[in-house]
C-alpha cells in the first residue's frame, strides 16, 4: 500500500513540474500591422466629380494576419454623426473608389487592423475644379441642314467652328470629318486653321459632320453626337434620251447611288410620246446593285417595274415609288449603285424614241 501511494504521489509531483513550466513560457507578442495608402494616379492634383481609387494593398503585417480596412476621407468631416470627426468609415475594403464634389485641399486617412492592435495613416490631396478645358462645337452657318445634290453638281454647306472655346489657349487647328461613322470613329477630311469652312456633297445620304479642335498647348477636344450635326442631301437626277433597240441588247442604263442608310423613298418618272398606235411603248426596271430586278418578288410586283401603259394618251408618264415601310434600302444587298433600264419592245421598227427620266433618291421629304 506505501508502495502505491509512494508512485502515486510521484507521479503527481511530475505532472506539476511538466504545468508550471508550461505556464512559465510566454506567448510571442504581437505585432501591429501598418497602414499604406496608394493612389491611381500619383498625388494629383485630381479634378471634382471624378471617380479616385484608393488602395491599402501595400499594407503589411509581420505577422501574417489578415487585415481590416476602413476609410476616412476627410478626418475634419464627422460623417456619421457621433461627435467624433476622425473615427468615420466611409468606405471599408481594401480597394475602393471616392468622389469629391467640392474644391479643396483633403485628408484621405487609412486604418487597418489585425484584429487586436491597429494602425493608421494619412495622406493629403488636393482636388480641384476641372481647368478650362477647349470645346469643340459646329454648326452651319446659315442654320440650314438639309439640300439637294444632282449628278455632277454637289451641293454644298458652310460649316462653323466660331462657338468653340479654346479654354486656356488659342485654336490653332481645325480638323474636320464630313461622313462620321462610330464603327471607324473621327476621321480627318479637313484641317484648317480657320473657324470655317465650305464642304460639299456629291451623293445624298445622312451625314453626320464632326470636328476636332486643338489649341496651341496641345489640348484637343472631339465633338460627340450630342454635339454633332447631321446633314441630309436628297439626290435628283433629270436625264433627256433614247431608244431605238428593240432586241434588249443596247437599253439604255442610268445608276442611282444609294450608298446610305436613312432613305425615306425613291421615286423613278419616265415620259415618252408612244405614238398614235403605241408601238413606241417604253418599260421601265430597277435593279438592285447585286443585279437582280427589285420587284420580281411576288410581294413587290409592280413596286420597281412599269410594263403597263395608258392607251387612250400617247403621252406616257410613268412613275414608280419605293417607300421605306415597304422594306426596302434596310438590307446590305440593296446599297450601292442601283440601276434604272429603260426598255423598248413594243415594236419590230428599231424606231428612236426619245424619253425624259427623273429619279429622286429622298432622305428627308418636305
Amino acid at each position: 500500500m506505501k508502495l502505491h501511494m509512494r508512485g502515486s504521489f510521484a507521479i503527481l509531483v511530475g505532472l506539476l513540474i511538466f504545468t508550471a513550466g508550461c505556464i512559465d513560457e510566454e506567448k510571442p507578442p504581437n505585432n501591429p500591422p501598418e497602414a499604406k495608402i496608394s493612389i491611381a494616379g500619383g498625388n494629383g492634383p485630381f479634378e471634382t466629380n471624378t471617380e479616385i481609387q484608393f488602395s491599402g494593398e501595400d499594407s503589411t503585417d509581420e505577422d501574417g494576419d489578415t487585415l481590416e480596412y476602413w476609410w476616412d476621407f476627410d478626418p475634419n468631416e464627422d460623417a456619421n454623426g457621433n461627435g467624433v470627426t476622425n473615427d468615420d468609415r466611409d468606405r471599408v475594403g481594401k480597394d475602393v473608389v471616392w468622389t469629391y464634389y467640392d474644391e479643396s485641399v483633403y485628408v484621405v486617412r487609412l486604418t487597418v487592423s489585425d484584429g487586436i492592435d491597429q494602425d493608421s495613416v494619412d495622406k493629403t490631396i488636393t482636388v480641384n475644379e476641372p481647368e478650362n478645358a477647349p470645346v469643340a462645337v459646329v454648326d452651319t452657318l446659315d442654320g440650314n441642314d438639309r439640300g439637294v445634290a444632282h449628278p455632277n453638281d454637289p451641293v454644298y454647306f458652310e460649316f462653323t467652328a466660331e462657338e468653340s472655346t479654346a479654354g486656356d489657349g488659342e485654336i490653332i487647328k481645325y480638323e474636320w470629318d464630313f461622313s462620321y461613322e462610330s464603327g471607324d470613329g473621327f476621321q480627318s477630311e479637313e484641317e484648317t486653321q480657320t473657324a470655317e469652312i465650305e464642304y460639299g456633297f456629291a451623293e445624298g445620304g445622312v451625314y453626320w459632320i464632326y470636328l476636332k479642335i486643338t489649341n496651341d498647348q496641345g489640348e484637343t477636344d472631339t465633338t460627340g453626337s450630342r454635339d454633332a450635326i447631321k446633314i441630309y442631301v436628297n439626290y435628283n437626277a433629270t436625264i433627256e434620251g433614247e431608244v431605238k433597240d428593240t432586241d434588249g441588247d443596247n437599253d439604255p442604263e442610268y445608276t442611282m447611288p444609294i450608298n446610305s442608310w436613312g432613305v425615306q423613298k425613291v421615286e423613278v418618272t419616265l415620259k415618252y410620246n408612244a405614238g398614235n398606235s403605241h408601238g413606241n411603248d417604253l418599260d421601265i426596271w430597277l435593279y438592285f446593285p447585286n443585279g437582280t430586278a427589285c420587284g420580281t418578288e411576288e410581294d413587290d410586283e409592280g413596286v420597281c417595274y412599269w410594263e403597263n401603259h395608258d392607251e387612250e394618251n400617247t403621252t406616257q408618264i410613268y412613275h414608280l415609288k419605293i417607300d421605306y415601310w415597304m422594306g426596302k434600302f434596310d438590307d446590305e444587298e440593296e446599297l450601292g449603285e442601283w440601276t434604272i433600264e429603260i426598255r423598248h419592245e413594243r415594236s419590230t421598227w428599231a424606231t428612236e424614241v426619245p424619253f425624259e427620266l427623273w429619279f429622286d433618291i429622298y432622305y428627308y421629304d418636305d
